[in-house]
């Protein structure tokens, strides 16, 4: 252990009292802690998301939703009332399309049929038909925020796990051991041993 210290770690009889030694120590120690908080810092930021995996395993309008494992969530949802048309917000589990969402409920509530007959039929070039042809159908929004104004949707609930990789916290910080630990190596055990080899020459123990 002391042989290593003395591998990483500078010190020479003849710079003992000298001012610039000190001030090489604080440059080389100093630029290591604020190197270190500010890579801690952004690891923090950046990876930490990563550390814990999420999932949803079911939805309150699912069958099997009260065994279901996992933390129970409300999912939100509103309506946005802009000067053309409302549109619709919501937060519910890892849907993030009004589509997806609105096949997936009405096909656990036994309602797919009606939603087809609701919706808007499409051309064969995939564009919605002129507006004389729509007969009262509705888009896919407009019938999310017709659910959200009517109720329907409220109480929604989502159960979520989570679990913590271990694998990818450990690696992180390892790295980020070995980035801080060579900085202070480099700077100390090797560019300022090299000045002092320099300087004083061979040291004589």
């Amino acid at each position: 252990m002391k042989k290593l210290l003395k591998l990483l770690f500078v010190r020479r009889q003849e710079t003992k009292d000298k001012w610039w030694h000190r001030l090489a120590l604080v440059l080389i120690y100093g630029s290591t802690i604020v190197g270190a908080i500010f890579l801690g810092s952004l690891l923090i930021t950046e990876e930490a998301d990563n550390w814990v995996t999420k999932s949803y395993t079911a939805y309150s309008f699912e069958e099997g939703y009260e065994t279901a494992q996992g933390k129970e969530m409300d999912c939100k949802f509103s309506v946005l009332e802009l000067s053309r048309s409302p549109v619709s917000f919501f937060r519910c589990g890892d849907f993030s399309d009004t589509t997806e969402f609105l096949e997936k409920y009405s096909r656990a509530r036994g309602t797919y049929a009606h939603l087809e007959e609701l919706r808007l039929p499409r051309s064969e070039s995939g564009l919605y038909l002129p507006v004389a042809d729509r007969q009262g159908k509705k888009t896919d929004e407009q019938i999310m925020v017709q659910l959200i104004q009517d109720g329907e949707l409220d109480n929604i609930k989502v159960k979520q796990t989570a679990s913590f990789d271990h694998v990818s916290f450990f690696g992180n910080w390892g790295i980020y051991l070995l980035i801080v630990l060579g900085w202070l190596v480099f700077w100390e055990s090797i560019v300022y041993r090299t000045l002092l080899f320099i300087v004083y020459g061979k040291k004589n123990d």
